[in-house]
């Protein structure tokens, strides 16, 4: 029957495409060589068989002050394997293993990444005395510096198996995305340093192959979902789609400034979560901002920025349970895992103390949710949350800490330090690191079988 395909075209007349591709660059050297140049329009075509003594089926009347958004699956991909491109693999009982990490039944291990101060890294030869130092006043030079770790998370695969991005504020000094390989022997180095468009790149999620981050470029221009593949983690990349403006009370928050998750649903198609802010920052009358996440679908290429689309779903403000008090809805990190058998999806935010000494000695805690359909759309509803102490020299909850599944199929728990200083001078760019070289530190933990 033709009649339903023609109701379904002008249906489609109404509703809003809430995400559009990123615009062409100019310059198309500056594209990986495997993205294609940007595909022409797709022209449907309509055959509404009119004929005599036929009567054409209504349109209908939508109320043009509604937002119609597409049903989603709250499910995710149980098909995927390690070392597929585009999602990640799941990872058994997430609420027990979880209530294991809350209860100390765990395993942690400390663990360094090496670098040199001086050396330029691929793929823009930026250096680490410019992307990991800053001393512009007092504060800094004792740590409490504004410059640190973003977001730490472990890849699906081998030679590259952390990632993280790295924040600036002094003038000239490049927000980053570091790439560490693990060799052989389990020694981990410093591989790639990438620029962002801003100095102050926030969460960093990765999803198969890619990792994915947001930013706003300095033109203020909407904010962006970038992604970097892994399999040419050496080479300049410039994967950007535009970010759908968002809706509702969040529409004038910065969209993504308490991290990302992503996962793919069971329909092909991929969830995107953002929380915002993440910081404990109030409105200019001292009133508390209310914290929320934020939803996105997506479909389509990854890799190709003229084949994405991506529409906004709807937001939810954080609300507190029993079980997770209102104490807990900051967060500057989020990670998403699938379980296995269910295909329910999870949500892990982290964050700790932020100011003064606390900043740098004190408390931290990781969140768990769990994805739900609500009224129509996806929500999260907090299940459970637990504290652990907060390190600038090995664990810093506040900046960087994330959750995903490790290649045991456990959950992996990471949490990174807070900075680094070669404690340069005019005479000496390496005084107190004569040797140039330096490395950080993080932990891992796992919990016990």
């Amino acid at each position: 029957m033709r009649y339903p395909i023609l109701a379904a075209a002008a249906l489609s007349l109404f509703l809003p495409v809430a995400g559009q591709a990123a615009p062409k660059n100019k310059n198309p050297s500056s594209f990986p060589s495997h993205i294609s140049p940007t595909k022409p329009p797709f022209k449907p075509t309509l055959d509404p068989d009119v004929r005599r003594g036929v009567r054409l089926p209504n349109v209908p009347k939508l109320n043009g002050s509604k937002v119609y958004r597409p049903q989603v699956p709250v499910t995710g991909d149980l098909s995927c394997r390690r070392g597929d491109s585009d999602c990640n693999p799941c990872t058994g009982n997430v609420r027990g293993q979880f209530a294991k990490m809350r209860r100390g039944q765990s395993d942690w291990k400390g663990k360094p990444w090496r670098f040199s101060w001086g050396t330029g890294y691929r793929p823009e030869s930026i250096r680490p005395y410019e992307a990991f130092d800053e001393d512009t006043d007092l504060a800094n030079a004792v740590g409490l510096s504004t410059a640190h770790p973003q977001a730490f998370v472990r890849t699906n695969g081998g030679p590259a198996w952390y990632a993280g991005t790295h924040s600036q504020k002094e003038p000239g000094r490049p927000g980053t995305v570091f790439i560490i390989e693990q060799g052989p022997r389990g020694r981990k180095r410093l591989v790639a340093l990438h620029r962002t468009k801003t100095q102050h790149p926030n969460g960093l999620h990765v999803l198969g192959q890619y990792l994915l981050f947001a930013e706003r470029p300095a033109s203020r221009n909407p904010d962006e979902l970038r992604l970097i593949d892994l399999r040419r983690r050496t080479t300049r990349q410039d994967i950007t789609h535009l970010i759908p403006q968002a809706t509702g009370e969040s529409h004038e928050a910065k969209q993504f400034g308490g991290g990302l998750g992503t996962a793919k649903l069971s329909d092909g198609s991929y969830l995107l979560i953002s929380t915002v802010p993440g910081d404990r920052s109030t409105h200019k009358d001292g009133s508390r901002i209310h914290r929320f996440h934020q939803f996105y679908n997506m479909k389509g290429d990854l890799s190709d920025p003229s084949d994405l689309t991506m529409r906004f779903l709807g937001e939810q403000r954080f609300a507190p349970t029993a079980a997770v008090p209102q104490k807990y809805e900051f967060s500057e990190n989020l990670s998403v895992v699938t379980e296995c058998g269910t295909g329910d999806i999870y949500a892990m935010h982290s964050s700790g103390d932020g100011g003064g000494l606390d900043g740098l000695e004190g408390r931290g805690y990781w969140r768990l949710s769990k994805l739900v359909r609500r009224d129509g759309a996806p929500q999260l509803d907090p299940v459970d949350v637990f504290e652990v102490s907060q390190s600038a020299q090995h664990c810093h909850m506040r900046s960087a800490a994330s959750v995903g599944v490790a290649p045991n199929g456990k959950l992996e728990f990471l949490c990174h330090q807070y900075r680094k200083d070669p404690d340069p001078s005019a005479l000496n760019p390496f005084s107190g690191n004569i040797s140039g070289k330096d490395h950080w530190n993080f932990r891992a933990g796992v919990p016990k079988d």
